[in-house]
This record gives C-alpha cells, structure tokens and sequence, in this order.
C-alpha cells in the first residue's frame, strides 16, 4: 500500500525507506537479544518416543523421515522408502510405507498393495530365483562355453583333404 502511494504521490520516498530502516533494527535487535522464536516449516506433530519434541519431516534421497528437532537427541524414524519394487499397473518404483505387518506398497499413479498381497503376487509369477539356482545355471554356461562349437560338423570335416 506504501508503494502504491508513493506512486501516487501521496507519500514520500524518504518516509517509506526511514520505516524500513527502523523495522530493519527492530528485527535485528530481536535475533540479537534472542527474544524471536525459530519455527521449523517441516515440523510435525509427532512427538519424539525419546525426548518428547515435536519431530522435523525430511525428505531423503531415498526415504522420507522424522527426526528430532533436538540434535543431542538424534532420533529417526523412517515413514516410506522407495523400493526397486515396480508398480504392476504404470512399472514405476513404488514406495513402502508403515512399519511391520502394516506395510503397504503405494504409487506415485495411486495403486496400493499390502506387503503380504505384494509377495504372493511375486511368487505367482515365478520372480525370486535362489542362488543355487543361478550358481547352477552359469556352471552350466561356463561349461558350454569351454567345449569347441559345431563338434559334430568339425568331426565330419576332418578327413577332406583339400591339397592337391
């Protein structure tokens, strides 16, 4: 409004900046005196099990959280964490969220799936091969790959004489 008046011309320059400048000190001699609170913007309200403060909501590379706002105290929790298992619906990475039997698998396009339906689904489709069985399969391979290629046509081959 001061600004528009300004403009107007019904208010000075020289009176706007002088506001300015004594709000300026007024917030300065707060932050020094200490008598100004900092809010978290982040802050939830979920409690800390540890030393009762209200905890911070922080967004990992991988996982969301809530931390202790008090440092000495350093507790975490983990909310979700995205998984390198796909949505069966859009195959993006879904998130796992919950704690213990109430976990729960959620996408970003709003499919959700409890973590025991999740593993049953997995098992119908024959996803988890063991590790015997891969162990199983490259010996295989490396077998195969030991032994000369086309035996039987090399064998048939080796008595044609092509000298003349």
């Amino acid at each position: 409004m001061k600004l528009s008046r300004i403009a107007r011309g019904s208010l000075k320059r020289g009176a706007f900046m002088d506001d300015i400048r004594a709000y300026s000190q007024e917030l300065i001699q707060e932050i020094k005196t200490g008598q100004g609170t900092f809010r978290h913007d982040n802050l939830t309200n979920t409690k800390c099990p540890v030393c009762g403060k209200r905890m911070l909501a922080v967004k990992g590379k991988n996982s969301e959280m809530l931390v202790c706002q008090d440092r000495e105290c350093g507790h975490r929790e983990t909310v979700s964490r995205t998984s390198n298992a796909r949505c069966p619906v859009c195959h993006k990475k879904m998130e796992l969220r919950g704690r213990g039997e109430g976990q729960i698998f959620v996408c970003g396009c709003g499919h959700k799936e409890k973590l025991s339906a999740f593993q049953e689904r997995r098992k119908k489709e024959g996803a988890g091969v063991s590790k015997k069985d891969v162990a199983r399969y490259m010996n295989l391979q490396r077998k195969e790959g030991a032994e000369p290629v086309n035996n039987a046509f090399a064998k048939a081959l080796q008595g044609i004489k092509l000298d003349d």
